[in-house]
């Protein structure tokens, strides 16, 4: 339930609280008896507890919603600033031409799970993926708008700068156009933009590993590459 709370947006669950907060306490007010017109108030007269009572209960139920607003706002921020969205899966696998030295298996992920796996032969000690990184400012983070991305290339990549120079890495394309209009307008005109804290390139590289299924998230502040077994 928390889990859901914090992937709510923040406006929405703290309006959900707050009506709920009001409707109990509208109830408890309704269950008050209200004195006739023409009926003078008697210390003795056990309303007068029952009114206390209901008090006490709407001050509770307040103190109550309002230490869970809080609770739900610190949990809002503190995924807010920590979400780590999976982007795409990568299998590493021994190559079938000699003239390679790895094969990758890509598989982007989209709103409706794991695309089409792509698969790259590589040429390189490891592999580099990156791509796109419109970064939100934090204000915007929190109201529930997460880091926007668009992977754009896989490139093989030399561990010694000399192999770097002299040998031919792979490079792999993972989109039909690279340059992109909106993309490039972000590079050169976001941080012009209200909201927008930067626009930038990010690439994360790593060894091949055969027996790890690498995932590739990305953060607030961009790439990067976690494995699971």
């Amino acid at each position: 339930m928390l889990d859901g709370l914090s992937n709510m947006n923040s406006i929405f669950v703290y309006g959900l609280l707050f009506f709920f907060a009001f409707i109990l306490s509208l109830f408890l007010l309704s269950l008050r008896p209200v004195p006739k017109n023409d009926q003078k108030p008697n210390p003795a007269n056990p309303v007068i507890g029952r009114n206390r009572l209901g008090f006490f209960s709407i001050l509770l139920l307040f103190m109550a919603a309002t230490i869970l607003l809080l609770y739900a706002s610190l949990l809002r921020a503190f995924t807010a600033f920590t979400k780590e969205e999976p982007v795409a899966y990568i299998v590493c696998d021994f190559p079938e031409n000699d003239n390679y030295d790895f094969r990758l298996n890509v598989m982007p992920l989209n709103v409706t799970g794991v695309s089409d796996t792509l698969t790259f032969d590589m040429r390189g000690d490891q592999w580099a993926i990156g791509g796109d990184i419109l970064q939100w400012d934090s204000a915007v983070n929190f109201l529930g708008l997460h880091t926007m991305y668009r992977l754009v290339r896989l490139e093989g990549r030399y561990e010694d700068v000399e192999d770097q120079k002299q040998l031919t890495p792979s490079v792999y394309s993972l989109t039909d156009k690279e340059k992109h209009v909106i993309w490039n307008f972000l590079y050169k005109y976001g941080k012009k933009l209200p909201l927008v804290k930067s626009s930038y390139g990010n690439s994360v590289y790593t060894f091949p590993s055969f027996e790890d299924v690498a995932v590739i998230k990305v953060t607030t502040s961009g790439y990067k590459i976690e494995f699971k077994d």
